[in-house]
């Protein structure tokens, strides 16, 4: 009896396995950034002082906000989107300004 199972496998069937356990880790990790948590780089001088003209990242949620809303949008906050000249481009911007409904 050998103490290593893993050594008496054939070559193939090690590869085999390899390709399958990182075929599924690098799908688990890519829905995970496309589903749950995205990042994206800040250029321009919009953010300061937040973040710097170039360099910065910011991680976002995507989950949370897109199905589970949990607050109304503030003065402040950062908001993350498609950008509509390039959909392919993400953009983030800061809102200035929320127009709130006042009953009589």
């Amino acid at each position: 009896a050998t103490w290593c199972k893993f050594i008496e496998t054939p070559l193939y069937h090690n590869l085999e396995t390899c390709l399958i356990y990182f075929s599924a880790g690098f799908l688990g990790l890519y829905t995970f950034e496309k589903v749950v948590i995205g990042w994206t780089e800040v250029n321009g001088p919009s953010m300061l002082p937040t973040f710097r003209e170039k360099g910065d990242f910011a991680i976002f949620r995507r989950l949370w906000n897109r199905y589970l809303p949990s607050a109304e949008l503030k003065k402040g906050d950062l908001v993350v989107c498609s950008s509509p000249i390039n959909p392919k481009e993400t953009i983030i911007k800061r809102v200035r300004g929320v127009v709130t409904s006042s009953r009589m």
